[in-house]
Order: structure tokens, then C-alpha cells, then sequence
């Protein structure tokens, strides 16, 4: 279900640092492959995934793909997120950053980090509470509840929920509305 690791980060920041670099390419649409859009961390390693080597090898790959530093906030290009399905933890948090979320409106969202005795990662303490609150946004990280695309639209978490079959030509809409309609400076 799309479970994040240390190569999928560096290889998505490569990928989105080379979008980026094509001044054709005027929006980018990330989404999951199958029915969920991310299940967070892979944890199936343990506490691996965190040990110094694990993050050594990470750091390396990141240096030889040129991307070390590469962060979505800096990029010229908007990204949209088509949250095609389950979005938890860092599956979640890492959407965050990126500029425009469309969800399924039954997907299945969550901050579940504070569930299993995590801090919630990719910036989401800051990013969080200024999309939708301070209160509601720290009910959102410290309950880790699970809640709907849905709801996520209407406490403005997400831009739009659609159902789950509309949500990738929904994305691809709103890349084209930017790519046809939009001057590359004032974006």
C-alpha cells in the first residue's frame, strides 16, 4: 500500500527536483498506485528504519541523486496531491507540504504518529494548525484519530473531496486549469 522508506523519499525528491527543472512542466500530480494513496512509514523493519546506518544509507543515495536538500516548499512548481485512498502517518504528514490535496472523499486520513509513540514528522506541526487551526489542528496530531476525505475538505485540510474515481482527473484538471491559464512567474 505504497509504505514509505528511505528510498522512496530520495526518489521522489529526485523526481520532483527533475520535474521542476523542465520549464514546460507547470504542475505535478503525485498519487498512489492501487487503492491507497500511502500507509505511512514502513515500519516492518522496526526500529531500523531509524538506526544511524539505515540513515546513513539514505543520506548517501540522497547525495548521489543530487537531492540532499531538496524540499517541496522550495520548488517553482506546484504540486498536487491525488489522494486516491489511505493516507496515514507520513502518508499524510508528507502531503503537507506540497500545495494542493484532493482526496477521496472516503479515503481514510491520519495523523497517527502520537498512536504509536511518534512525533509527527515532515513539518507537520507547523504546516497542520496553519491549514486548519491551531485547536483543531493539534486535535488532529496528538488524537491520531482516523478521519475522512471528507471531513478533511471541510475543516480545509484538503482543497476538494470527490469520489475516489473522479480525484485523479480532478488533479489533472487543476494541472491543466494552471498549465493553460496561469502566468509561470505570478505561480
Amino acid at each position: 500500500m505504497n509504505a514509505f522508506n528511505w528510498q522512496m523519499d530520495v526518489e521522489l525528491r529526485a523526481a520532483l527536483a527533475e520535474l521542476d527543472a523542465i520549464d514546460t512542466v507547470r504542475a505535478i500530480v503525485v498519487t498512489g498506485a492501487g487503492r491507497a494513496f500511502c500507509a505511512g512509514l514502513d515500519l516492518e523493519s522496526g526500529g531500523e528504519m531509524f538506526s544511524s546506518e539505515s540513515l546513513n544509507e539514505r543520506r548517501r543515495l540522497a547525495e548521489r541523486l543530487g537531492v540532499l536538500d531538496v524540499r517541496p516548499w522550495e520548488l517553482r512548481t506546484p504540486i498536487i496531491a491525488a489522494i486516491n485512498g489511505a493516507a496515514v502517518g507520513m502518508g499524510l504528514t508528507l502531503t503537507m507540504q506540497w500545495d494542493i490535496r484532493i482526496a477521496a472523499e472516503d479515503a481514510k486520513l491520519g495523523f497517527l504518529m502520537s498512536r504509536r509513540g511518534l512525533i509527527a514528522e515532515a513539518s507537520a506541526l507547523w504546516t497542520v494548525p496553519r491549514l486548519v487551526g491551531l485547536s483543531r489542528g493539534l486535535e488532529l496530531l496528538i488524537t491520531g484519530r482516523l478521519f475522512t476525505g471528507r471531513e478533511a475538505a471541510e475543516i480545509g485540510l484538503v482543497s476538494r473531496a470527490v469520489p475516489v474515481g473522479h480525484v485523479l482527473a480532478t488533479a489533472h484538471e487543476i494541472a491543466r486549469d494552471i498549465s493553460e491559464n496561469t502566468a509561470p512567474v505570478a505561480v
